[in-house]
């Protein structure tokens, strides 16, 4: 199969973090205490293997057909399609301070669970957009949903157990800074002016232009082809 530069790149970079990320879920899992951290960290850690396989068997040109899954229902705790208990607000964070050392606490391992994946996600997404084979650029895509839900699944649980507070600002604030934002109408003609009714004529690449046949215009998207001149 046939790769450009920067797909393979980015693709290498995917996959070493993959298999970085499969090796400390291992560690993490003899680590931690609770219960439903540990469970967490086991599908976390069999969805990262059974992504890495379906990248690696896409690059290998083996599994071409693997992937269909275009939105993936991540196997996490119902973080999907369901309205969550988030806490809000800070009250007396505790202070934190760097430990090196070789035992990790639980809110040490969600924590690194929750940089991991958040930075998966970024970097998949930026491998998707470079490229040009279209199943893999899906398995990208797929894998980097993935992360997002389990990047949320962590920040569910540490929210729960009181390690992830979530700052806000002050009541009607954030309400009133977002309200600067209004609906767009349903459809608005290219080239018309949603008050005046008037036309507007908005440069040779926005709607309205003079020639509707041009290439690529809004009224003819496909463009009639240069005549060909002798």
């Amino acid at each position: 199969m046939k790769f450009g530069a920067h797909e393979v790149m980015d693709t290498h970079e995917v996959l070493a973090e993959k298999m970085n990320m499969m090796n400390h879920l291992g560690f993490y899992a003899s680590q931690a205490k609770n219960p439903q951290l540990q469970s967490m960290i086991q599908r976390h850690q069999q969805e990262g293997i059974r992504s890495y396989n379906e990248v690696v068997a896409l690059t290998r040109g083996t599994d071409i057909n693997a992937n269909t899954r275009m939105n993936p229902l991540m196997p996490s705790a119902g973080v999907q399609g369901t309205q969550q208990n988030v806490q809000y607000g800070i009250n007396n964070p505790q202070t934190v301070t760097p430990h090196p050392d070789a035992v990790m606490s639980d809110n040490e391992i969600a924590s690194a669970m929750l940089i991991a994946h958040k930075n998966s996600a970024k970097n998949c997404t930026t491998a998707a957009l470079e490229c040009t084979d279209i199943n893999l650029r899906r398995a990208l895509t797929n894998s980097s949903v993935s992360c997002i839900n389990q990047a949320y699944e962590v920040f569910l649980f540490m929210n729960e157990q009181g390690q992830y507070p979530v700052p806000t600002f002050e009541q009607g604030t954030a309400q009133t800074y977002l309200n600067t934002y209004q609906p767009a109408p349903a459809y608005v003609m290219p080239g018309l002016h949603t008050q005046s009714g008037a036309m507007e004529n908005r440069g040779p690449f926005m709607a309205g232009q003079a020639n509707p046949d041009s290439f690529g215009s809004f009224t003819n998207p496909g463009g009639s082809q240069p005549s060909s001149r002798t």
